[in-house]
């Protein structure tokens, strides 16, 4: 029992008194109580209403998504939807996606594909073959660093590599992440869909290169690294960025232990350094990763057009953001 209470006091001076944060398990519980049953609340209203008429699409918009985030899975695509720009909604389910999911997602988009994993049997044998040793590439690398995370992540990620390019069936396409929305018009998104002779890439704050630029160099022959690079919002060119220099890329990551992999977007950040590729302006399209840097762009009083919740509900950040959004809509 002393034992006990000894690492209770420790552990809390540690974290409370030097760190100056709350324990996780608290702070969880904390955010719970406070911002998860209007974060919930807010999704669903934003997600009922007249289903939008997409039909004539110049584009596809493809979503990786699971049961937890299939609600803003939703606001994520209808917030893009909302500002002008029609596309077609691609849903690629983790496998977790039931009936009642699906009916979700065909109720707010009059064209919405939802492709499931047992849809995707038939896949080239290579190809097969690399997507289904990806994920346990990602944990070789994720054990080495101590952050592992779950098999159904590591899968999700292996998808996000491979499917879209295998379900695409327009020239651009664009990958949206579920914890994100659009606020206002993204022009630089327009004017690229219409005219763009690139690739695009949302970006945090700082840079966050986590391998050696000299071995990606050296190894992949990658003249440009983008040393700054989020996979939130990509708008990707099949010209630029083809299937093969996908499988070709991973079957040299899966050869070559010695570059460091730890989820989809290390593959993505490596195939639009080798082509050309230009990142969205920070100011406009930001990553909000904690509370203090959101305070620092409200701050800024912008209209920005596209904004990325790592917080997801904590704090109440996504959810005001929502309800501007419901607000704007009616």
């Amino acid at each position: 029992m002393a034992i006990t209470v000894t690492k209770f006091l420790i552990d809390f001076y540690n974290v409370v008194i030097l760190k100056r944060r709350l324990p996780l398990r608290l702070r969880k519980l904390i955010d719970n109580l406070l911002y998860r049953s209007k974060f919930e609340e807010a999704l669903i209203t934003f997600s009922n209403g007249k289903l939008l008429d997409n039909s004539n699409y110049d584009i596809e918009l493809h979503i990786v998504t699971s049961a937890s985030d299939a609600l803003m899975a939703v606001c994520a695509a209808k917030s893009l939807l909302l500002t002008g720009i029609n596309a077609e909604v691609v849903i690629h389910s983790d496998g977790t996606l039931n009936d009642e999911h699906k009916r979700l997602f065909r109720s707010n988009f009059a064209y919405c594909r939802i492709l499931s994993p047992e849809d995707k049997q038939e896949l080239p044998s290579e190809i097969k073959r690399l997507r289904d040793e990806l994920p346990n590439l990602f944990l070789e690398h994720q054990q080495a660093i101590g952050k592992v995370a779950s098999i159904g992540s590591r899968n999700a990620w292996s998808m996000k590599v491979f499917d879209f390019h295998l379900h695409s069936l327009t020239r651009k396409f664009l990958i949206l992440d579920s914890d994100t929305l659009f606020m206002n018009e993204p022009e630089m998104l327009k004017e690229w869909i219409m005219n763009g002779e690139t690739c695009m890439y949302a970006q945090p704050h700082f840079p966050n290169l986590r391998v050696r630029k000299n071995t990606l160099i050296s190894k992949l022959n990658v003249p440009n690294v983008i040393e700054s690079f989020n996979g939130g919002l990509l708008a990707i060119d099949k010209k630029l960025v083809s299937l093969n220099q996908i499988t070709d890329l991973v079957s040299t990551l899966l050869s070559d232990k010695e570059i460091n992999v730890y989820g989809d977007e290390c593959i993505w950040r490596i195939l639009l350094s080798k082509t050309n590729s230009i990142p969205f302006p920070i100011e406009d399209y930001p990553l909000i990763a904690s509370r203090n840097k959101y305070l620092e762009i409200k701050k800024s009083n912008k209209d920005y057009a596209y904004i990325h919740f790592l917080l997801k509900y904590r704090y109440g950040i996504y959810t005001n953001h929502l309800r501007k959004l419901n607000a704007k809509k009616l």
